[in-house]
């Protein structure tokens, strides 16, 4: 996702000054959470991928896939962009605005770019079959080449549209927001899960259901930080003396109803939930800096991981046998990847331009 850092920590829309816990860290902490959570949905989603490897049984169902049901980190990604981009609103000006997407684009082209090329000479497959798939696929309109970059351009559009969904909602009363979001929202997952076969393969049928689909979580991280609803939740939390302990037991009953109700009507609320109380655990300096390093990475790994663990190199990764393992290798294999990525934009950005008279 797009590296959008949550520097202010003032409470402008409220007078109760709570210490404020979504500094550009704890940002990175959730992102890099979610990104595990992505990786290990696309892992083991798919109850037919059980017979690729070795895993705890609960019942007949692995443990592996019990506990992909219980990732839903779209939401989490949609929510902390609404909050660090009201995070923007609240600034007189907005410096990045186009060219927070052209980045967004720029490495998603080169890792597409990348992946094609070792899948077209590495492995004989054809991708550039024809104009449409081409331009569905460098536009996101479509993302036939990986699947798992769907959300790539609603995200975008939220993104450059934000000013507008902002001012809609500061005349609006948050309740208000609040239910109307979430009553889209619902009635666009209902048309999915019903017309599925019509809008999934239509780009400009299911761009406008993702779009209102994506409004509540990006509404609600924007009302967010609009209400100080971390800041104030954190108060509380040490006011009533609820510490780690508690929150994480509260947390794994969360994920245990989301196990046991995997439906995706109440999908962004567990998202929504899950986040509040991530936000407000306090973490060791080495869970912190090693999540805080892959939220650093979390747009690159989003969009590697699958070339890694479907399209090229399945039988490879899933060779590893334990979910565990496979996990690990996935996630460190796209962790290089994001590095070398990196290199080359440092690289590119840094190369002295010429200048035209």
């Amino acid at each position: 996702m797009p590296r959008i850092y949550i520097k202010d920590r003032s409470n402008t829309d409220s007078s109760n000054q709570e210490p404020s816990y979504m500094s550009k860290e704890y940002t990175q902490i959730m992102k890099g959470i979610a990104i595990m959570m992505m990786v290990w949905l696309h892992l083991f989603n798919n109850i037919s991928a059980a017979q690729y490897y070795a895993d705890l049984t609960i019942g007949t169902r692995p443990l592996a896939w019990l506990l992909a049901g219980a990732c839903n980190p779209v939401g989490i990604f949609i929510a902390l962009g609404g909050y660090g981009l009201y995070c923007v609103y609240l600034k007189e000006k907005d410096e990045h605005h186009v060219s927070r997407i052209i980045k967004l684009y720029g490495h998603y082209w080169l890792i597409t770019a990348t992946f094609i090329a070792v899948g077209s000479i590495g492995g004989g497959i054809t991708y550039l079959s024809d104009l449409q798939t081409i331009i569905y696929n460098i536009t996101g309109l479509r993302t036939t080449w990986n699947g798992e970059c769907w959300f790539l351009l609603p995200y975008s559009i939220l993104s450059l549209s934000y000013p507008i969904i902002f001012r809609v909602i500061g005349r609006c009363r948050p309740w208000l927001v609040v239910g109307a979001t979430f009553i889209g929202s619902f009635l666009m997952m209902a048309l999915l899960h019903f017309y599925h076969a019509t809008i999934s393969p239509n780009p400009l049928l299911f761009l406008p259901v993702a779009l209102v689909e994506f409004l509540f979580c990006f509404c609600c991280g924007a009302l967010a930080k609009k209400y100080a609803v971390i800041e104030r939740f954190n108060g509380w939390l040490r006011r009533s003396g609820i510490g780690n302990k508690s929150l994480l037991s509260i947390l794994c009953v969360l994920i245990l109803v989301r196990i046991l109700i995997p439906h995706s009507s109440w999908g962004g609320i567990f998202s929504l939930t899950l986040l509040l109380l991530l936000s407000a655990i306090k973490y060791q300096t080495w869970t912190r800096t090693g999540l805080a390093f892959l939220g650093a990475h979390s747009m690159n790994i989003w969009m590697i991981h699958t070339w890694f663990c479907y399209y090229l190199f399945h039988d490879f990764f899933y060779g590893f046998n334990y979910p565990i393992l496979i996990f690990a290798a996935t996630l460190g294999a796209s962790i290089l990847a994001s590095m070398l990525v990196n290199a080359i934009f440092v690289f590119v950005e840094k190369r002295p331009r010429k200048r035209v008279n």
